[in-house]
């Protein structure tokens, strides 16, 4: 066993999200970061990969690990997550999308290259858990930033 294969059953088995974010910081290997990334996503979530609640909790990890990024240390998405806990996920997606201007976390994810965690890019693969207000809105964000929403579609399943 090499020692990324180490490394990342070490990461699989881990929930201390500080440990996670000193790998994450240590490590420029993308298949490590990316263990890291599924892992923190996992502590977050038991829905499966391809569910809104699934990319949801990804995306807060993907903004998280941004402002860990720009900072130098762990940050919750503190108002995303209380958010999420007073009104649901599919709720908290809709109220942000529909909010006149970006959040900061869907502009640092655009900025970073991650358009594809951003709540909007959410609405276009799961449009029809949306209304056509929340969809619309979707569309035009992406459009905005500069993005094809058509990109963001679901993509069908790999075997």
């Amino acid at each position: 066993m090499t020692e990324r294969e180490k490394l990342i059953k070490e990461i699989e088995k881990t929930s201390d999200r500080r440990q996670l974010f000193e790998v994450l910081q240590d490590t420029p290997d993308p298949e490590v970061q990316e263990a890291v990334c599924r892992r923190l996503v996992s502590l977050e979530t038991k829905k499966k990969s391809g569910t809104v609640e699934f990319e949801f909790w990804q995306m807060v990890v993907a903004y998280e690990i941004e402002l860990f990024k720009k900072h130098g240390r762990a940050y919750r998405a503190t108002r995303t997550r209380k958010m999420a806990g007073d009104h649901g996920i599919l709720e908290t997606i809709r109220r942000l999308t529909l909010r006149e201007n970006a959040t900061a976390g869907a502009c640092m994810l655009i900025q970073a290259g991650k358009a594809e965690f951003t709540v909007e890019a959410i609405v276009t693969r799961h449009e029809k858990r949306f209304s056509v207000e929340v969809r619309v809105a979707a569309h035009l964000r992406l459009e905005e930033a500069k993005n094809n929403p058509g990109k963001f579609k679901r993509k069908a399943k790999r075997k």
